[in-house]
């Protein structure tokens, strides 16, 4: 800048120092929702913000520098500030579990399943009996009425929720 000298004097001047501030972005990496950024202080620590994101069928792992990194920082863990940043949502998969309801059989059993959330895979053989029946299908309702399932058929787990399949 220009300075005019109004005194005969010598004149100092004296630095006058601002503290660098940065910014955390927080990305949901394939979920949904948002998150606010976050402004930290230069070499200053503190807590990162809660995550806010959710993604079906999934749960929060943690932060990554990369979309495809592994976690870096857990949830509201200390973060240094050194530099704008961008922190990506990390997910791991939930398995569902498919419980085998003998719905009025008499005997013999089925094991539960777990199945995570997207995949597919064949499901338990019934071990159910019940005297003078035949086994025909596991069904997704007690009265029959649901969706019809063969036994040891390809199941794909699209629900975020455990299941229960009846002996039909």
């Amino acid at each position: 800048a220009s300075y005019t000298m109004s005194s005969a004097s010598n004149v100092t001047l004296y630095a006058k120092w601002a503290l660098n501030t940065y910014t955390i972005t927080f990305t949901a990496n394939g979920g949904i929702g948002s998150n606010t950024t976050q402004t930290i202080e230069h070499n200053i620590s503190e807590s990162l913000d809660a995550n806010s994101f959710t993604k079906t069928g999934y749960s929060f792992s943690g932060w990554s520098t990369t979309s495809g990194g592994i976690v870096e920082y857990s949830d509201g863990s200390s973060y240094t500030g050194t530099s704008d940043v961008t922190l990506y949502a990390k997910w791991t998969v939930n398995a569902y579990t498919i419980t085998f309801n003998t719905n009025g059989g008499d005997g013999g059993s089925t094991s539960s399943q777990n199945i995570n959330y997207g995949a597919s895979a064949n499901l338990t053989t019934n071990g159910f009996t019940k005297t003078g029946y035949t086994f025909s299908s596991w069904n997704t309702q007690a009265d029959g009425l649901g969706t019809d399932i063969s036994d040891g058929a390809s199941y794909t787990m699209s629900s975020a929720s455990n299941v229960t399949l009846y002996a039909k």
